[in-house]
C-alpha cells in the first residue's frame, strides 16, 4: 500500500510540474521543434523529455510521460534521430526508448547489452551506442532494433562524430587523465587508429570544413593542476592534430559543452566560468572574455535558423531547471521552466 501511494504521489507531483502556471497546461501533447534533454536527478527516475515550440515560445515539460502514461526513466543522457524516430538514451535505466518524432509515442524499448548507455550515432542504418563504464560501443539495427554486436575500445568512450563511415570518439576518466580520440571503422567493426590530444577529451563536434574539434577537460589532483584544459582541431583525413589552444585559470570549472552554430558551420560556442564564449574556426586563441554572461551553463545549443543561443540552467540539480534563450547579439529573449537539469538541445 505504501509503495502504491508513493507512486501516486510521484505522478501527481509530476503532472503539477508539467502543467506549471508559466507554461502550457497540457492534457494532450503539443508539438514543438526543439527537443530538450532534462536529465533528472540521479536515482530518482524523474528524467523528462521537454519540448519547446519556437512559434508559440512555450515549453511542455514531460512530453514522453504525458503521451505514454509512464515515466521516461532515470537520467536521460542524449537523443539520436533517424528517419521519423528519436532514440532516447536513458543512462541509469539501462535502456533506449524509441519514439515517433512527431507525437512522442513509444515504438520500442531497447535493453539488450546495455549497462550505462551514453551517446549514439547513426551510420548505414545502424545505431552505435557508447557506454560509460564498459569499453564497448554497441551496435543495433536502426529499423528492427536488434543487437548486431559491439566494437571493443581501449577505454570507455563518450561523445562521437562520424566522418566517411569512421566514428571518432572521445574517452575521458575521473581518476586519471586519458589522452586519445579513438577511430572506429564501422565496416571492420574495430578500432583502427587513435589520435593523441589533451587530458580527458570530452565534447566533440565537426565543422562545415570537416575539421573535428575536441574539448579536453584537463586533469586536477586535489587542488593541483596536472594538465590544462584545451581545444584541439583534428584533420579526419590525415588523422592528425592541426591546432590546439589551452585554457588557463578555469579550474575548478570544467568546460563541458562545445557546440557549433549550424547556420554558418564555423562559429564555436563553449561554456566558461560565468558564461559563454564564442570563436571562429579560424581563430588561433580561445576568447579572453565571455560573449554572454550568465550564472550557470549546464546545457548549450544553437538554433539552426535563427542562430539563437539556448542555455540550460540546472539550478540545484534537484528543483526544476530553466531554459534561457539569447539572440545572436547576446540579449535575453525569453526564459522558461524545464524539467530537472536541462542538459542538451536538439533542433528539428
Amino acid at each position: 500500500m505504501t509503495t502504491r501511494l508513493s507512486v501516486l504521489v510521484f505522478f501527481f507531483a509530476f503532472f503539477i510540474l508539467a502543467c506549471s502556471d508559466d507554461e502550457d497546461c497540457c492534457s494532450t501533447v503539443e508539438s514543438g521543434d526543439v527537443f530538450i534533454v532534462s536529465e533528472g536527478q540521479f536515482t530518482q527516475g524523474n528524467a523528462t523529455l521537454d519540448i519547446y515550440n519556437t512559434t508559440s515560445d512555450l515549453v511542455q515539460v514531460g512530453a514522453f510521460a504525458i503521451k505514454n502514461s509512464r515515466p521516461l526513466g532515470d537520467i536521460l543522457n542524449s537523443i539520436t534521430f533517424f528517419d521519423d524516430r528519436a532514440f532516447l538514451i536513458v543512462n541509469n535505466s539501462q535502456r533506449i526508448e524509441v519514439i515517433r518524432e512527431d507525437d512522442y509515442s513509444s515504438i520500442a524499448t531497447i535493453t539488450e547489452n546495455l549497462n550505462s548507455p551514453r551517446f549514439g550515432v547513426i551510420v548505414q542504418e545502424k545505431l552505435y551506442v557508447s557506454e560509460l563504464f564498459s569499453p564497448q560501443v554497441h551496435v543495433f539495427d536502426a529499423n528492427s532494433y536488434s543487437a548486431l554486436g559491439s566494437i571493443t575500445t581501449p577505454q570507455p568512450v563518450e561523445e562521437m562524430v562520424v566522418h566517411d563511415n569512421l566514428i571518432f570518439a572521445t574517452a575521458t576518466a575521473f581518476l586519471a587523465p586519458l589522452h586519445h580520440v579513438y577511430i572506429m571503422d564501422v565496416n571492420a567493426m574495430t578500432v583502427i587508429d587513435s589520435i593523441e590530444v589533451g587530458g580527458n577529451p570530452n565534447a566533440i563536434v565537426k565543422d562545415a570544413q570537416d575539421n573535428i574539434w575536441v574539448m579536453c577537460n584537463g586533469f586536477v589532483m586535489d587542488t593541483t593542476i596536472v594538465e590544462n584544459q584545451g581545444l584541439y582541431r583534428i584533420n579526419p583525413v590525415s588523422r592528425t592534430v592541426e591546432g590546439s589552444m589551452e585554457f588557463e585559470n578555469m579550474f575548478p570549472t570544467y568546460p563541458g559543452r562545445l557546440v557549433l552554430d549550424p547556420s554558418d558551420g564555423r562559429t564555436l560556442y563553449m561554456d566558461r566560468p560565468g558564461g559563454i564564449a564564442r570563436m571562429d574556426i579560424q581563430d588561433t586563441e580561445v576568447p579572453s572574455s565571455n560573449f554572454i554572461s550568465t550564472s550557470s551553463v549546464y546545457g548549450l545549443g544553437i538554433h539552426p535558423q535563427s542562430g539563437f543561443i539556448f542555455v540550460g540552467d540546472a539550478n540545484d540539480f534537484v528543483s526544476p531547471g530553466a531554459l534561457r534563450i539569447f539572440d545572436k547579439n547576446g540579449n535575453l529573449v525569453s526564459a522558461h521552466t524545464t524539467g530537472v537539469s536541462p542538459a542538451r538541445f536538439y533542433f528539428r
